[in-house]
């Protein structure tokens, strides 16, 4: 049962907000989501709850749970800060309670262990009528992929403005998946290629969505990034969710973000992934708010507060906008596995 003394937390969320924590042994094991096995967590499922803070969470309560096997941190109380619709959940529920999202959706759940798929109105998880969870992980159903494994179908090679003649990307499919050698220069998303080939002119504008995507560092410090909402005739001018496994000391004040990041905005909390081992890396972003796992472990969980611009890098923004890979400088050795695409608003 649990003791009446409720947890106190203090979590420590994003400088440029917030800071990494320093990694002692860049050679040490890749870390997964809490209770994922590593194999859960490149097959897209995240936890929801870190087993000891409420990081990703608002408006919630750790108590301690003491049984036979000892003592352990559950969730009692609060919403997600990100919104679902479409996914397979696998909690395990210490006390009964209600799982609900918005006013459509309402999900009784009984003691133990409880797997459930569910789709619903797009909403943030809050747990109600006393519901408490020791793990709460979650895999997205409906995501689409945007890579065909094949060749570059549906996708854009984009020279970045400012970029030496010299100074080129190389994009090409090998294995099964997207290398790029090289840099700096972005590989834009423009939808389903037509039966002559042609991606056509006009990329989707995406705006609120979840992403997953497999990558690969090939070299150590490879740096790389996906951009988001980017505005329409730019080049890797959107939300960066950056990918370049190298701890930087931010806690004095060092330059730099981690992959799991939201670059130049907010520190990921640890480095989970590591260099030449392929990892998932799953992006939600909807509205002014992204939140960021890597391996399943959350990572990021920020929201936008700046005055509105067009230009993400300058201020907030709202309306769709372009998706691109990165090859950040002339060392840049990615891959890119897999991505996979949920995208929450109706397309135009």
């Amino acid at each position: 049962m649990f003791n009446s003394l409720a947890l106190v937390l203090l979590t420590l969320a994003g400088g440029e907000e917030g800071f990494t924590e320093p990694l002692a042994d860049e050679k040490s094991p890749a870390e997964y989501g809490y209770g994922l096995s590593k194999e859960e967590a490149l097959t897209g499922w995240i936890a929801l709850f870190d087993g000891k803070t409420t990081f990703g969470w608002q408006d919630a309560k750790l108590e301690m749970n003491q049984n036979k096997a000892g003592s352990s941190r559950v969730l009692t109380a609060g919403t997600t800060t990100s919104p679902f619709h479409c996914y397979e959940l696998r909690l395990n529920v210490v006390t009964a309670g209600t799982l609900q999202a918005g006013t459509a959706f309402s999900l009784p759940l009984k003691p133990g262990w409880q797997r459930v798929k569910c789709a619903h109105r797009l909403g943030q998880l809050q747990l109600k009528d006393g519901l408490a969870v020791g793990e709460f992980s979650l895999r997205p159903t409906q995501a689409v992929p945007l890579f065909n494994g094949k060749d570059l179908s549906g996708w854009r090679v984009l020279a970045y403005p400012k970029s030496r003649p010299d100074k080129t990307v190389s994009w090409k499919v090998q294995d099964g998946h997207i290398h790029a050698l090289g840099g700096p220069g972005a590989l834009e998303y423009h939808g389903a290629a037509k039966a002559n080939g042609d991606v056509g002119t006009a990329p989707p504008l995406l705006q609120d969505f979840l992403l997953q995507a497999d990558v690969r560092t090939a070299e150590a410090h490879t740096n790389g990034g996906i951009f988001l909402r980017n505005p329409p005739g730019t080049v890797m001018m959107g939300y960066e969710t950056q990918l370049h496994n190298r701890v930087y000391d931010t806690r004095n004040g060092q330059g730099g973000c981690c992959t799991g990041s939201v670059d130049d905005r907010q520190h990921a909390r640890k480095l989970v992934c590591r260099d030449c081992e392929l990892f998932r890396l799953t992006t939600v972003i909807a509205g002014p708010h992204i939140s960021i796992w890597v391996n399943g472990h959350q990572t990021c969980d920020w929201t936008d507060m700046r005055e509105p611009n067009e230009n993400p890098r300058r201020g907030l923004r709202l309306a769709g906008g372009t998706l691109q890979l990165q090859a950040h400088d002339p060392e840049t050795n990615l891959e890119f596995h897999q991505l996979l695409l949920d995208r929450y608003e109706t397309p135009k």
